[in-house]
């Protein structure tokens, strides 16, 4: 879905299901310019917060691997979709020399 350079928000190309339940994982890196704050970045399906994931940035300007996750979305219904991924927060600084990767596995159940 999406396997791309920052800067972020990133929105994903329109994909088909045939409804039920998706399996995401997901990955990206970033950096805060001050040290001591969270770091990270939503992940949104269609439009709506599904999840987050993200590291504590104790260096400021060190572009940092975000927790790379897994989660189960259900009660998805059939048709296109999208997957977006966003900043955190405004400590999150997200630009070109950041990598992230968003996959999507639909389950048969």
């Amino acid at each position: 879905m999406i396997n791309s350079l920052g800067p972020i928000p990133i929105t994903s190309a329109s994909f088909n299901t045939s409804g039920g339940t998706l399996l995401l994982f997901y990955s990206g890196s970033g950096y805060s310019n001050a040290a001591g704050k969270l770091i990270g970045m939503n992940v949104k399906l269609d439009g709506n917060p599904i999840d987050q994931t993200g590291v504590y940035a104790n260096q400021s300007l060190v572009h940092l691997a975000f927790v790379a996750k897994q989660w189960v979305v259900t009660g998805i219904a059939a048709g296109p979709h999208t997957i977006a991924i966003e900043p955190l927060n405004a400590s999150s600084f997200l630009d070109g020399n950041d990598i992230y990767e968003v996959m999507v596995t639909e389950m048969p159940y």
